[in-house]
């Protein structure tokens, strides 16, 4: 029999109750008003900015307001952002719409050419049909070449922890600014503090929720089970160097995105995205389209501007018209259990090599065997990350 980490435990992490600690800082109801936002998600909703009192923590401050000020809607993309920035510390670029990650890119040892301005047009033309009205958030300064690389009326919010002199002379007057700092404050991983950083969302007039915030145990690829086994068969394929710092990259970044939530990345940029839907399958197919669509779109406009966005067209379609697989050689984050082998076979079949999942589903020997039907690499976390 081949040897293996016995996974079949993993189920039982949907079974059992996790104890949530009574933050006691909600008692004295340590909030203060801060400004006010021109709305919230939508013009007829009035918001408002609250600070938490005695919390050291992230702080933004804006340096040029257009359209009229900031929106919820602004704020609530900037901070998703620092979300994933906080697990990165080269030079990283989100791209935000509708607090989904709609663009990614971020930088390896052995990438030597990626400055700034590369990273913001990898990031921006992940879904160049997305992009428009973006809020672009990095974790280095801005300098000239990137502020003129995103001039064009794509970028709606630019946030950074700096910007070299005459950066802002470059933009339109409606594009708005935020400068951050302290994002180290920010907990990423198990065991470190969470004050002021629980999740509270008001349910009803009488009910509010109160959950601990998602902190990932998941610190390095060492921390993934590789060789899961169930009844007998194992994971087969071992990772490569270079998928396993993938993997890890993507885990961090589907932390950001809604649920369902699919992603498939190579080389550090994220290549196509399936997220807000109710199938997990249905969410693989749909980050496959978009970067089928996307790449070929691109490959058209780039030969005729006015050439029209590839629809109706099948995955072999665009690969013939393309004359290469976008999504050749990528790996795949599921934020969730595979349920099915569904998901491993349809990634499996356009090229994926590698899949990082939490793992628990009944079904995990079957998602086994189709990696190895595959020639795939599959790693477990052994943690969920819904995100609603």
């Amino acid at each position: 029999m081949t040897r293996g980490t016995d996974i079949s435990h993993l189920v039982d992490l949907y079974r059992s109750q996790t104890p949530c600690p009574y933050p006691q800082w909600l008692e004295s109801k340590p909030f203060w008003e801060k400004f006010a936002l021109k709305y919230g998600e939508n013009p007829h909703q009035g918001a408002k900015i609250y600070g938490q009192q005695g919390v050291e923590g992230l702080t933004l401050v804006p340096m040029k307001e257009g359209k009229g000020g900031f929106s919820g809607t602004n704020y609530i993309d900037a901070f998703g952002g620092l979300q994933t920035l906080k697990y990165f510390k080269r030079p990283t670029v989100v791209v935000k719409k509708h607090d989904k990650s709609a663009g990614f890119a971020t930088t390896y040892d052995r990438h030597t050419d990626r400055t700034l301005a590369r990273l913001f047009a990898l990031a921006r033309d992940v879904d160049s049909r997305s992009s428009f009205g973006m809020v672009m958030i990095t974790n280095v300064p801005i300098d000239l070449e990137t502020a003129q690389e995103m001039r064009g009326g794509l970028v709606d919010v630019v946030v950074a922890p700096d910007f070299e002199e005459g950066v802002m002379d470059t933009w339109k007057k409606n594009v708005r600014v935020l400068k951050y700092s302290g994002i180290e404050y920010l907990p990423r991983f198990v065991g470190e503090a969470k004050q002021g950083t629980y999740d509270i969302r008001q349910l009803d007039a009488t009910h509010v929720l109160v959950q601990e915030p998602f902190l990932t145990k998941i610190r390095s690829a060492d921390d993934l089970i590789w060789d899961g086994m169930l009844k007998g068969t194992t994971v087969a394929t071992d990772p490569t160097p270079m998928e396993r710092e993938d993997l890890l990259t993507a885990w961090y970044v589907t932390l950001g995105v809604p649920a369902n939530a699919i992603l498939l990345l190579c080389d550090g940029v994220s290549v196509g995205l399936g997220a807000g839907q109710m199938d997990r399958v249905g969410c693989a197919e749909l980050a496959i389209t978009k970067a089928y669509q996307n790449a070929l779109g691109l490959k058209r406009r780039k030969e005729n501007p006015d050439a029209p966005w590839p629809q109706g067209m099948s995955w072999d379609e665009m690969d013939d018209e393309l004359g290469y697989n976008p999504i050749d050689g990528c790996v795949l984050a599921s934020d969730a259990f595979c349920p099915f082998r569904d998901t491993a076979d349809t990634a499996g079949k356009r090229g994926v090599t590698a899949i990082i999942q939490p793992g628990g589903s009944e079904r995990d020997l079957e998602s086994i065997q189709a990696v190895n039907e595959h020639n795939m690499a599959m790693g477990y976390t052994g943690e969920r990350i819904f995100k609603h």
